[in-house]
């Protein structure tokens, strides 16, 4: 991963679970954490296990919130966030998306920044969830997440969306999410 290098950076590597520890252990900011799935589309095995003993070792995981796409994955972690694909978003419907996460004890979901739109918002907090998007790489993407009061924006340019988060004083977006 140290070969790899981020987007919209200036040269920097990925950094380790325990350097990012090391970063958010002593600031007030609740980390974020995707468990991600494997080229299959399944659990990398053991993956999950392997986080929380990091994050347990390292003191971060009672201020740790996990998100992943797998539903069954964000309804083992607590809390968590699910990233609802599109393909899901329109197989299931936005209603049965809310069900799903309410009977499996997801507090908060998100879905692509480009299929977020005001009554799915609406929707989506009416039911007494957190919602949020993902994907928010443009400005523009990042001003359509502010304008929609998204409690959660994942994004590979955290810097802009702080930027962009100037234009919103009456917007509060709890936590911007880079992807990293």
């Amino acid at each position: 991963m140290k070969a790899a290098r981020l987007n919209h950076s200036p040269g920097e590597a990925p950094l380790t679970l325990h350097e990012l520890c090391a970063i958010f252990r002593p600031i007030p900011i609740a980390l974020r954490c995707e468990i991600k799935a494997g080229a299959d589309g399944l659990p990398y095995p053991g993956l999950a296990d392997r986080v929380i003993d990091v994050l347990s070792t390292e003191g971060m995981l009672e201020r740790t919130v996990f998100s992943s796409f797998l539903l069954e994955v964000a309804a083992a972690l607590r809390p968590s966030l699910w990233l609802v694909s599109p393909p899901v978003l329109r197989q299931v419907g936005p209603t049965e998306v809310i069900a799903l996460a309410q009977t499996r004890g997801i507090a908060e979901i998100a879905v692509k920044v480009d299929l977020a739109d005001a009554p799915l918002a609406g929707m989506v907090q009416a039911a007494g969830l957190a919602f949020g998007v993902y994907g928010a790489h443009s400005a523009a993407q990042i001003d359509h997440a502010l304008a929609l009061g998204a409690k959660v924006m994942t994004t590979d340019r955290p810097r802009l969306a702080l930027e962009r988060r100037q234009n919103f004083p009456n917007v509060a977006v709890s936590d911007v999410h880079a992807r990293i």
